[in-house]
Order: C-alpha cells, then structure tokens, then sequence
C-alpha cells in the first residue's frame, strides 16, 4: 500500500472512531462518559478497567475468529472487519479514559 493511500485509510477511519465515540454516548453513558464501565464494575464488584476489559475482550474474540476464516478460505466483508476494529480502537480510547481518571484521583473503584 502506498503511503498516501495508508494515510487517507488511517484518516478515514480515525473519522469514523470518532463518530462511534461521539455517537454512542448517548446510547451507552448518561452524563459521563465512562459511566457504563464504571456502572458494570458495581455490578460485579470489579473496577471499570476490568468491565471494559470484559467487554474488549467479546470483540477481540469476534476478530480472532475474523482471522481464522481467512485461514478457511472466507473474508468477511469490509463493513464487517471496519466496525470489529473500530471498536477496538474505540475501547482503547475508552480504557485511556478511564486511567487518566484513575491517574488523577478521579475513579478509585
């Protein structure tokens, strides 16, 4: 891949992260945009980073399986593969969130 074609790629989803992140607040979070994670922790008695930790790890299990189909001769279609890393992406903008909170005091679960 050439370079430009890697960076409009990397731009084009890098604007799509940010969609999803802006977007689903409303669906996911009230107010705080960490509140999901740290409402599942009270939940299960674990900390935010363990809830999202829960929760990256369903995706990254659907993309493991992503990968081993391409060993079985099926590639899933681009919609497909975007939105399994995207939200990868986006929960490791997420798991950033809740350690800047935890760095300054802020989330201590």
């Amino acid at each position: 891949m050439e370079h430009k074609e890697f960076i409009d790629l990397v731009a084009k989803r890098m604007d799509i992260d940010m969609q999803t992140l802006t977007g689903k607040s409303a669906e996911y979070s009230r107010g705080d945009k960490l509140s999901n994670f740290k409402r599942c922790a009270l939940m299960t008695g674990d900390t935010p980073e363990k809830a999202l930790l829960g929760m990256v790890i369903k995706h990254l299990q659907a993309f493991i399986e992503f990968i081993k189909d391409i060993d079985n001769g099926t590639v899933q279609p681009p919609d497909r593969w975007y939105e399994k890393t995207g939200d990868i992406r986006c929960y490791t903008y997420l798991a950033d969130a809740l350690m800047e909170e935890r760095w300054k005091g802020k989330n201590n679960a």
